[in-house]
Parts: structure tokens; C-alpha cells; sequence
């Protein structure tokens, strides 16, 4: 079974390297003032003129047109499934736009809301792409990604970071109580 893994520009993988690995990259729209750029590339350029004179930056989701054309593009390419996975759906509507496009595809599409963002969702799509590769069956695939997604979020660390703040707390008490034995 051939499967395609698509992710958005939140990911921020290199382009060479999610070529590399099959991995389809739909990018999110910069807003800036009155224009519309794709983010990275010359959206990038755009975003950093702009901080740097004071004006506000906004991003908007990709349209469901976009997404459809990715889809109906993997179908006619000869692929049997997408896994399409998408930053956090409590960030953006991105995940719905992948979803309704989804919905007419003309192959199936799995939409996974990595519940990320940046490498949480990098390593999401790059995890699907090497099960995508291996020839795993698209839901398998789609599993493979959600669970490596909550495996980098923050919530997946609840004993480290418990222990990571004892830590802390026992070398700020620690700090203190040298500071004042100095007076």
C-alpha cells in the first residue's frame, strides 16, 4: 500500500529533507497588513521586514481547496491513502480544513491533530513517513504519527518535569540559604 504523508509548514522540516523522505509540505498563510504570503521563503523575509518596522504578523490556515488539491494530487499520482498530519487543533484551523478536505477525497485520508506544533509535529510526520515507507497499512500509519506526537508534547513528561522542578526548587533553596548565611 502506497501512503502519503502530508504535513503543514508548522513543522518546519527542510524542504530537502521532507522531499527526502516523501513527506508533502502545505504551507500556512502570513498575513501582513492588506498581503498574503506563504510562510518560509519569502513569507519569511516578509515576517522579519515587518517585526523589525513595528507591524503585526498573522497567520491563517490553508484552505480547503489547497488541501483537496494535495489529496486528489496523491490519488492521481497513484497513492492508495494520505496521513495527513496537522498542528494542534486548539492553534489554528488547519486540522479542519484537512478534515472537510478529507471527507471528499477521492482516496482515504487519515487527519491526525499531532496536538503540537514545530518538531513535536516534525517528528510526528517524519516518524509517518518512515511507517509509510515500510509499507504499513494508512491507519497504522496514522497511529504511528499520533503516537509519536504525544510522545514529544509536554504533557508526556509529567514525571520528568516533577522531577525536573525538585530539582530546581532544592538548588533555589539551596542558593538561598548560602546568600543569607553570607550577610
Amino acid at each position: 500500500m502506497r501512503t502519503l504523508v502530508v504535513t503543514d509548514s508548522t513543522a518546519y522540516l527542510p524542504e530537502s529533507y521532507a522531499a527526502s523522505l516523501g513527506i508533502e509540505i502545505i504551507p500556512l498563510q502570513v498575513l501582513i497588513g492588506d498581503r498574503s504570503f506563504q510562510e518560509g521563503g519569502e513569507g519569511s523575509e516578509a515576517v522579519l521586514a515587518a517585526l523589525r518596522s513595528g507591524v503585526m504578523a498573522s497567520t491563517s490556515k490553508p484552505t480547503i481547496e489547497t488541501f483537496s488539491s494535495m489529496y486528489k494530487s496523491a490519488s492521481d499520482s497513484g497513492f492508495d491513502a494520505v496521513v495527513s498530519v496537522h498542528l494542534s487543533k486548539s492553534m489554528s484551523g488547519t486540522y479542519d480544513s484537512a478534515l472537510i478536505a478529507a471527507a471528499a477525497a477521492p482516496i482515504p485520508v487519515h487527519v491526525v491533530d499531532s496536538q503540537s506544533v514545530g518538531m513535536g509535529l516534525g517528528f510526528a510526520a517524519i516518524s509517518a513517513a518512515h511507517a509509510a515507507e515500510e509499507g504499513l497499512p494508512a491507519l497504522q500509519v496514522a497511529q504511528i504519527a499520533l503516537s509519536r506526537a504525544k510522545a514529544t508534547t509536554p504533557d508526556a513528561w509529567p514525571c520528568r518535569a516533577r522531577e525536573w522542578y525538585r530539582r530546581i526548587r532544592f538548588l533555589e533553596t539551596r542558593w538561598q540559604r548560602r546568600r543569607n548565611h553570607r550577610c
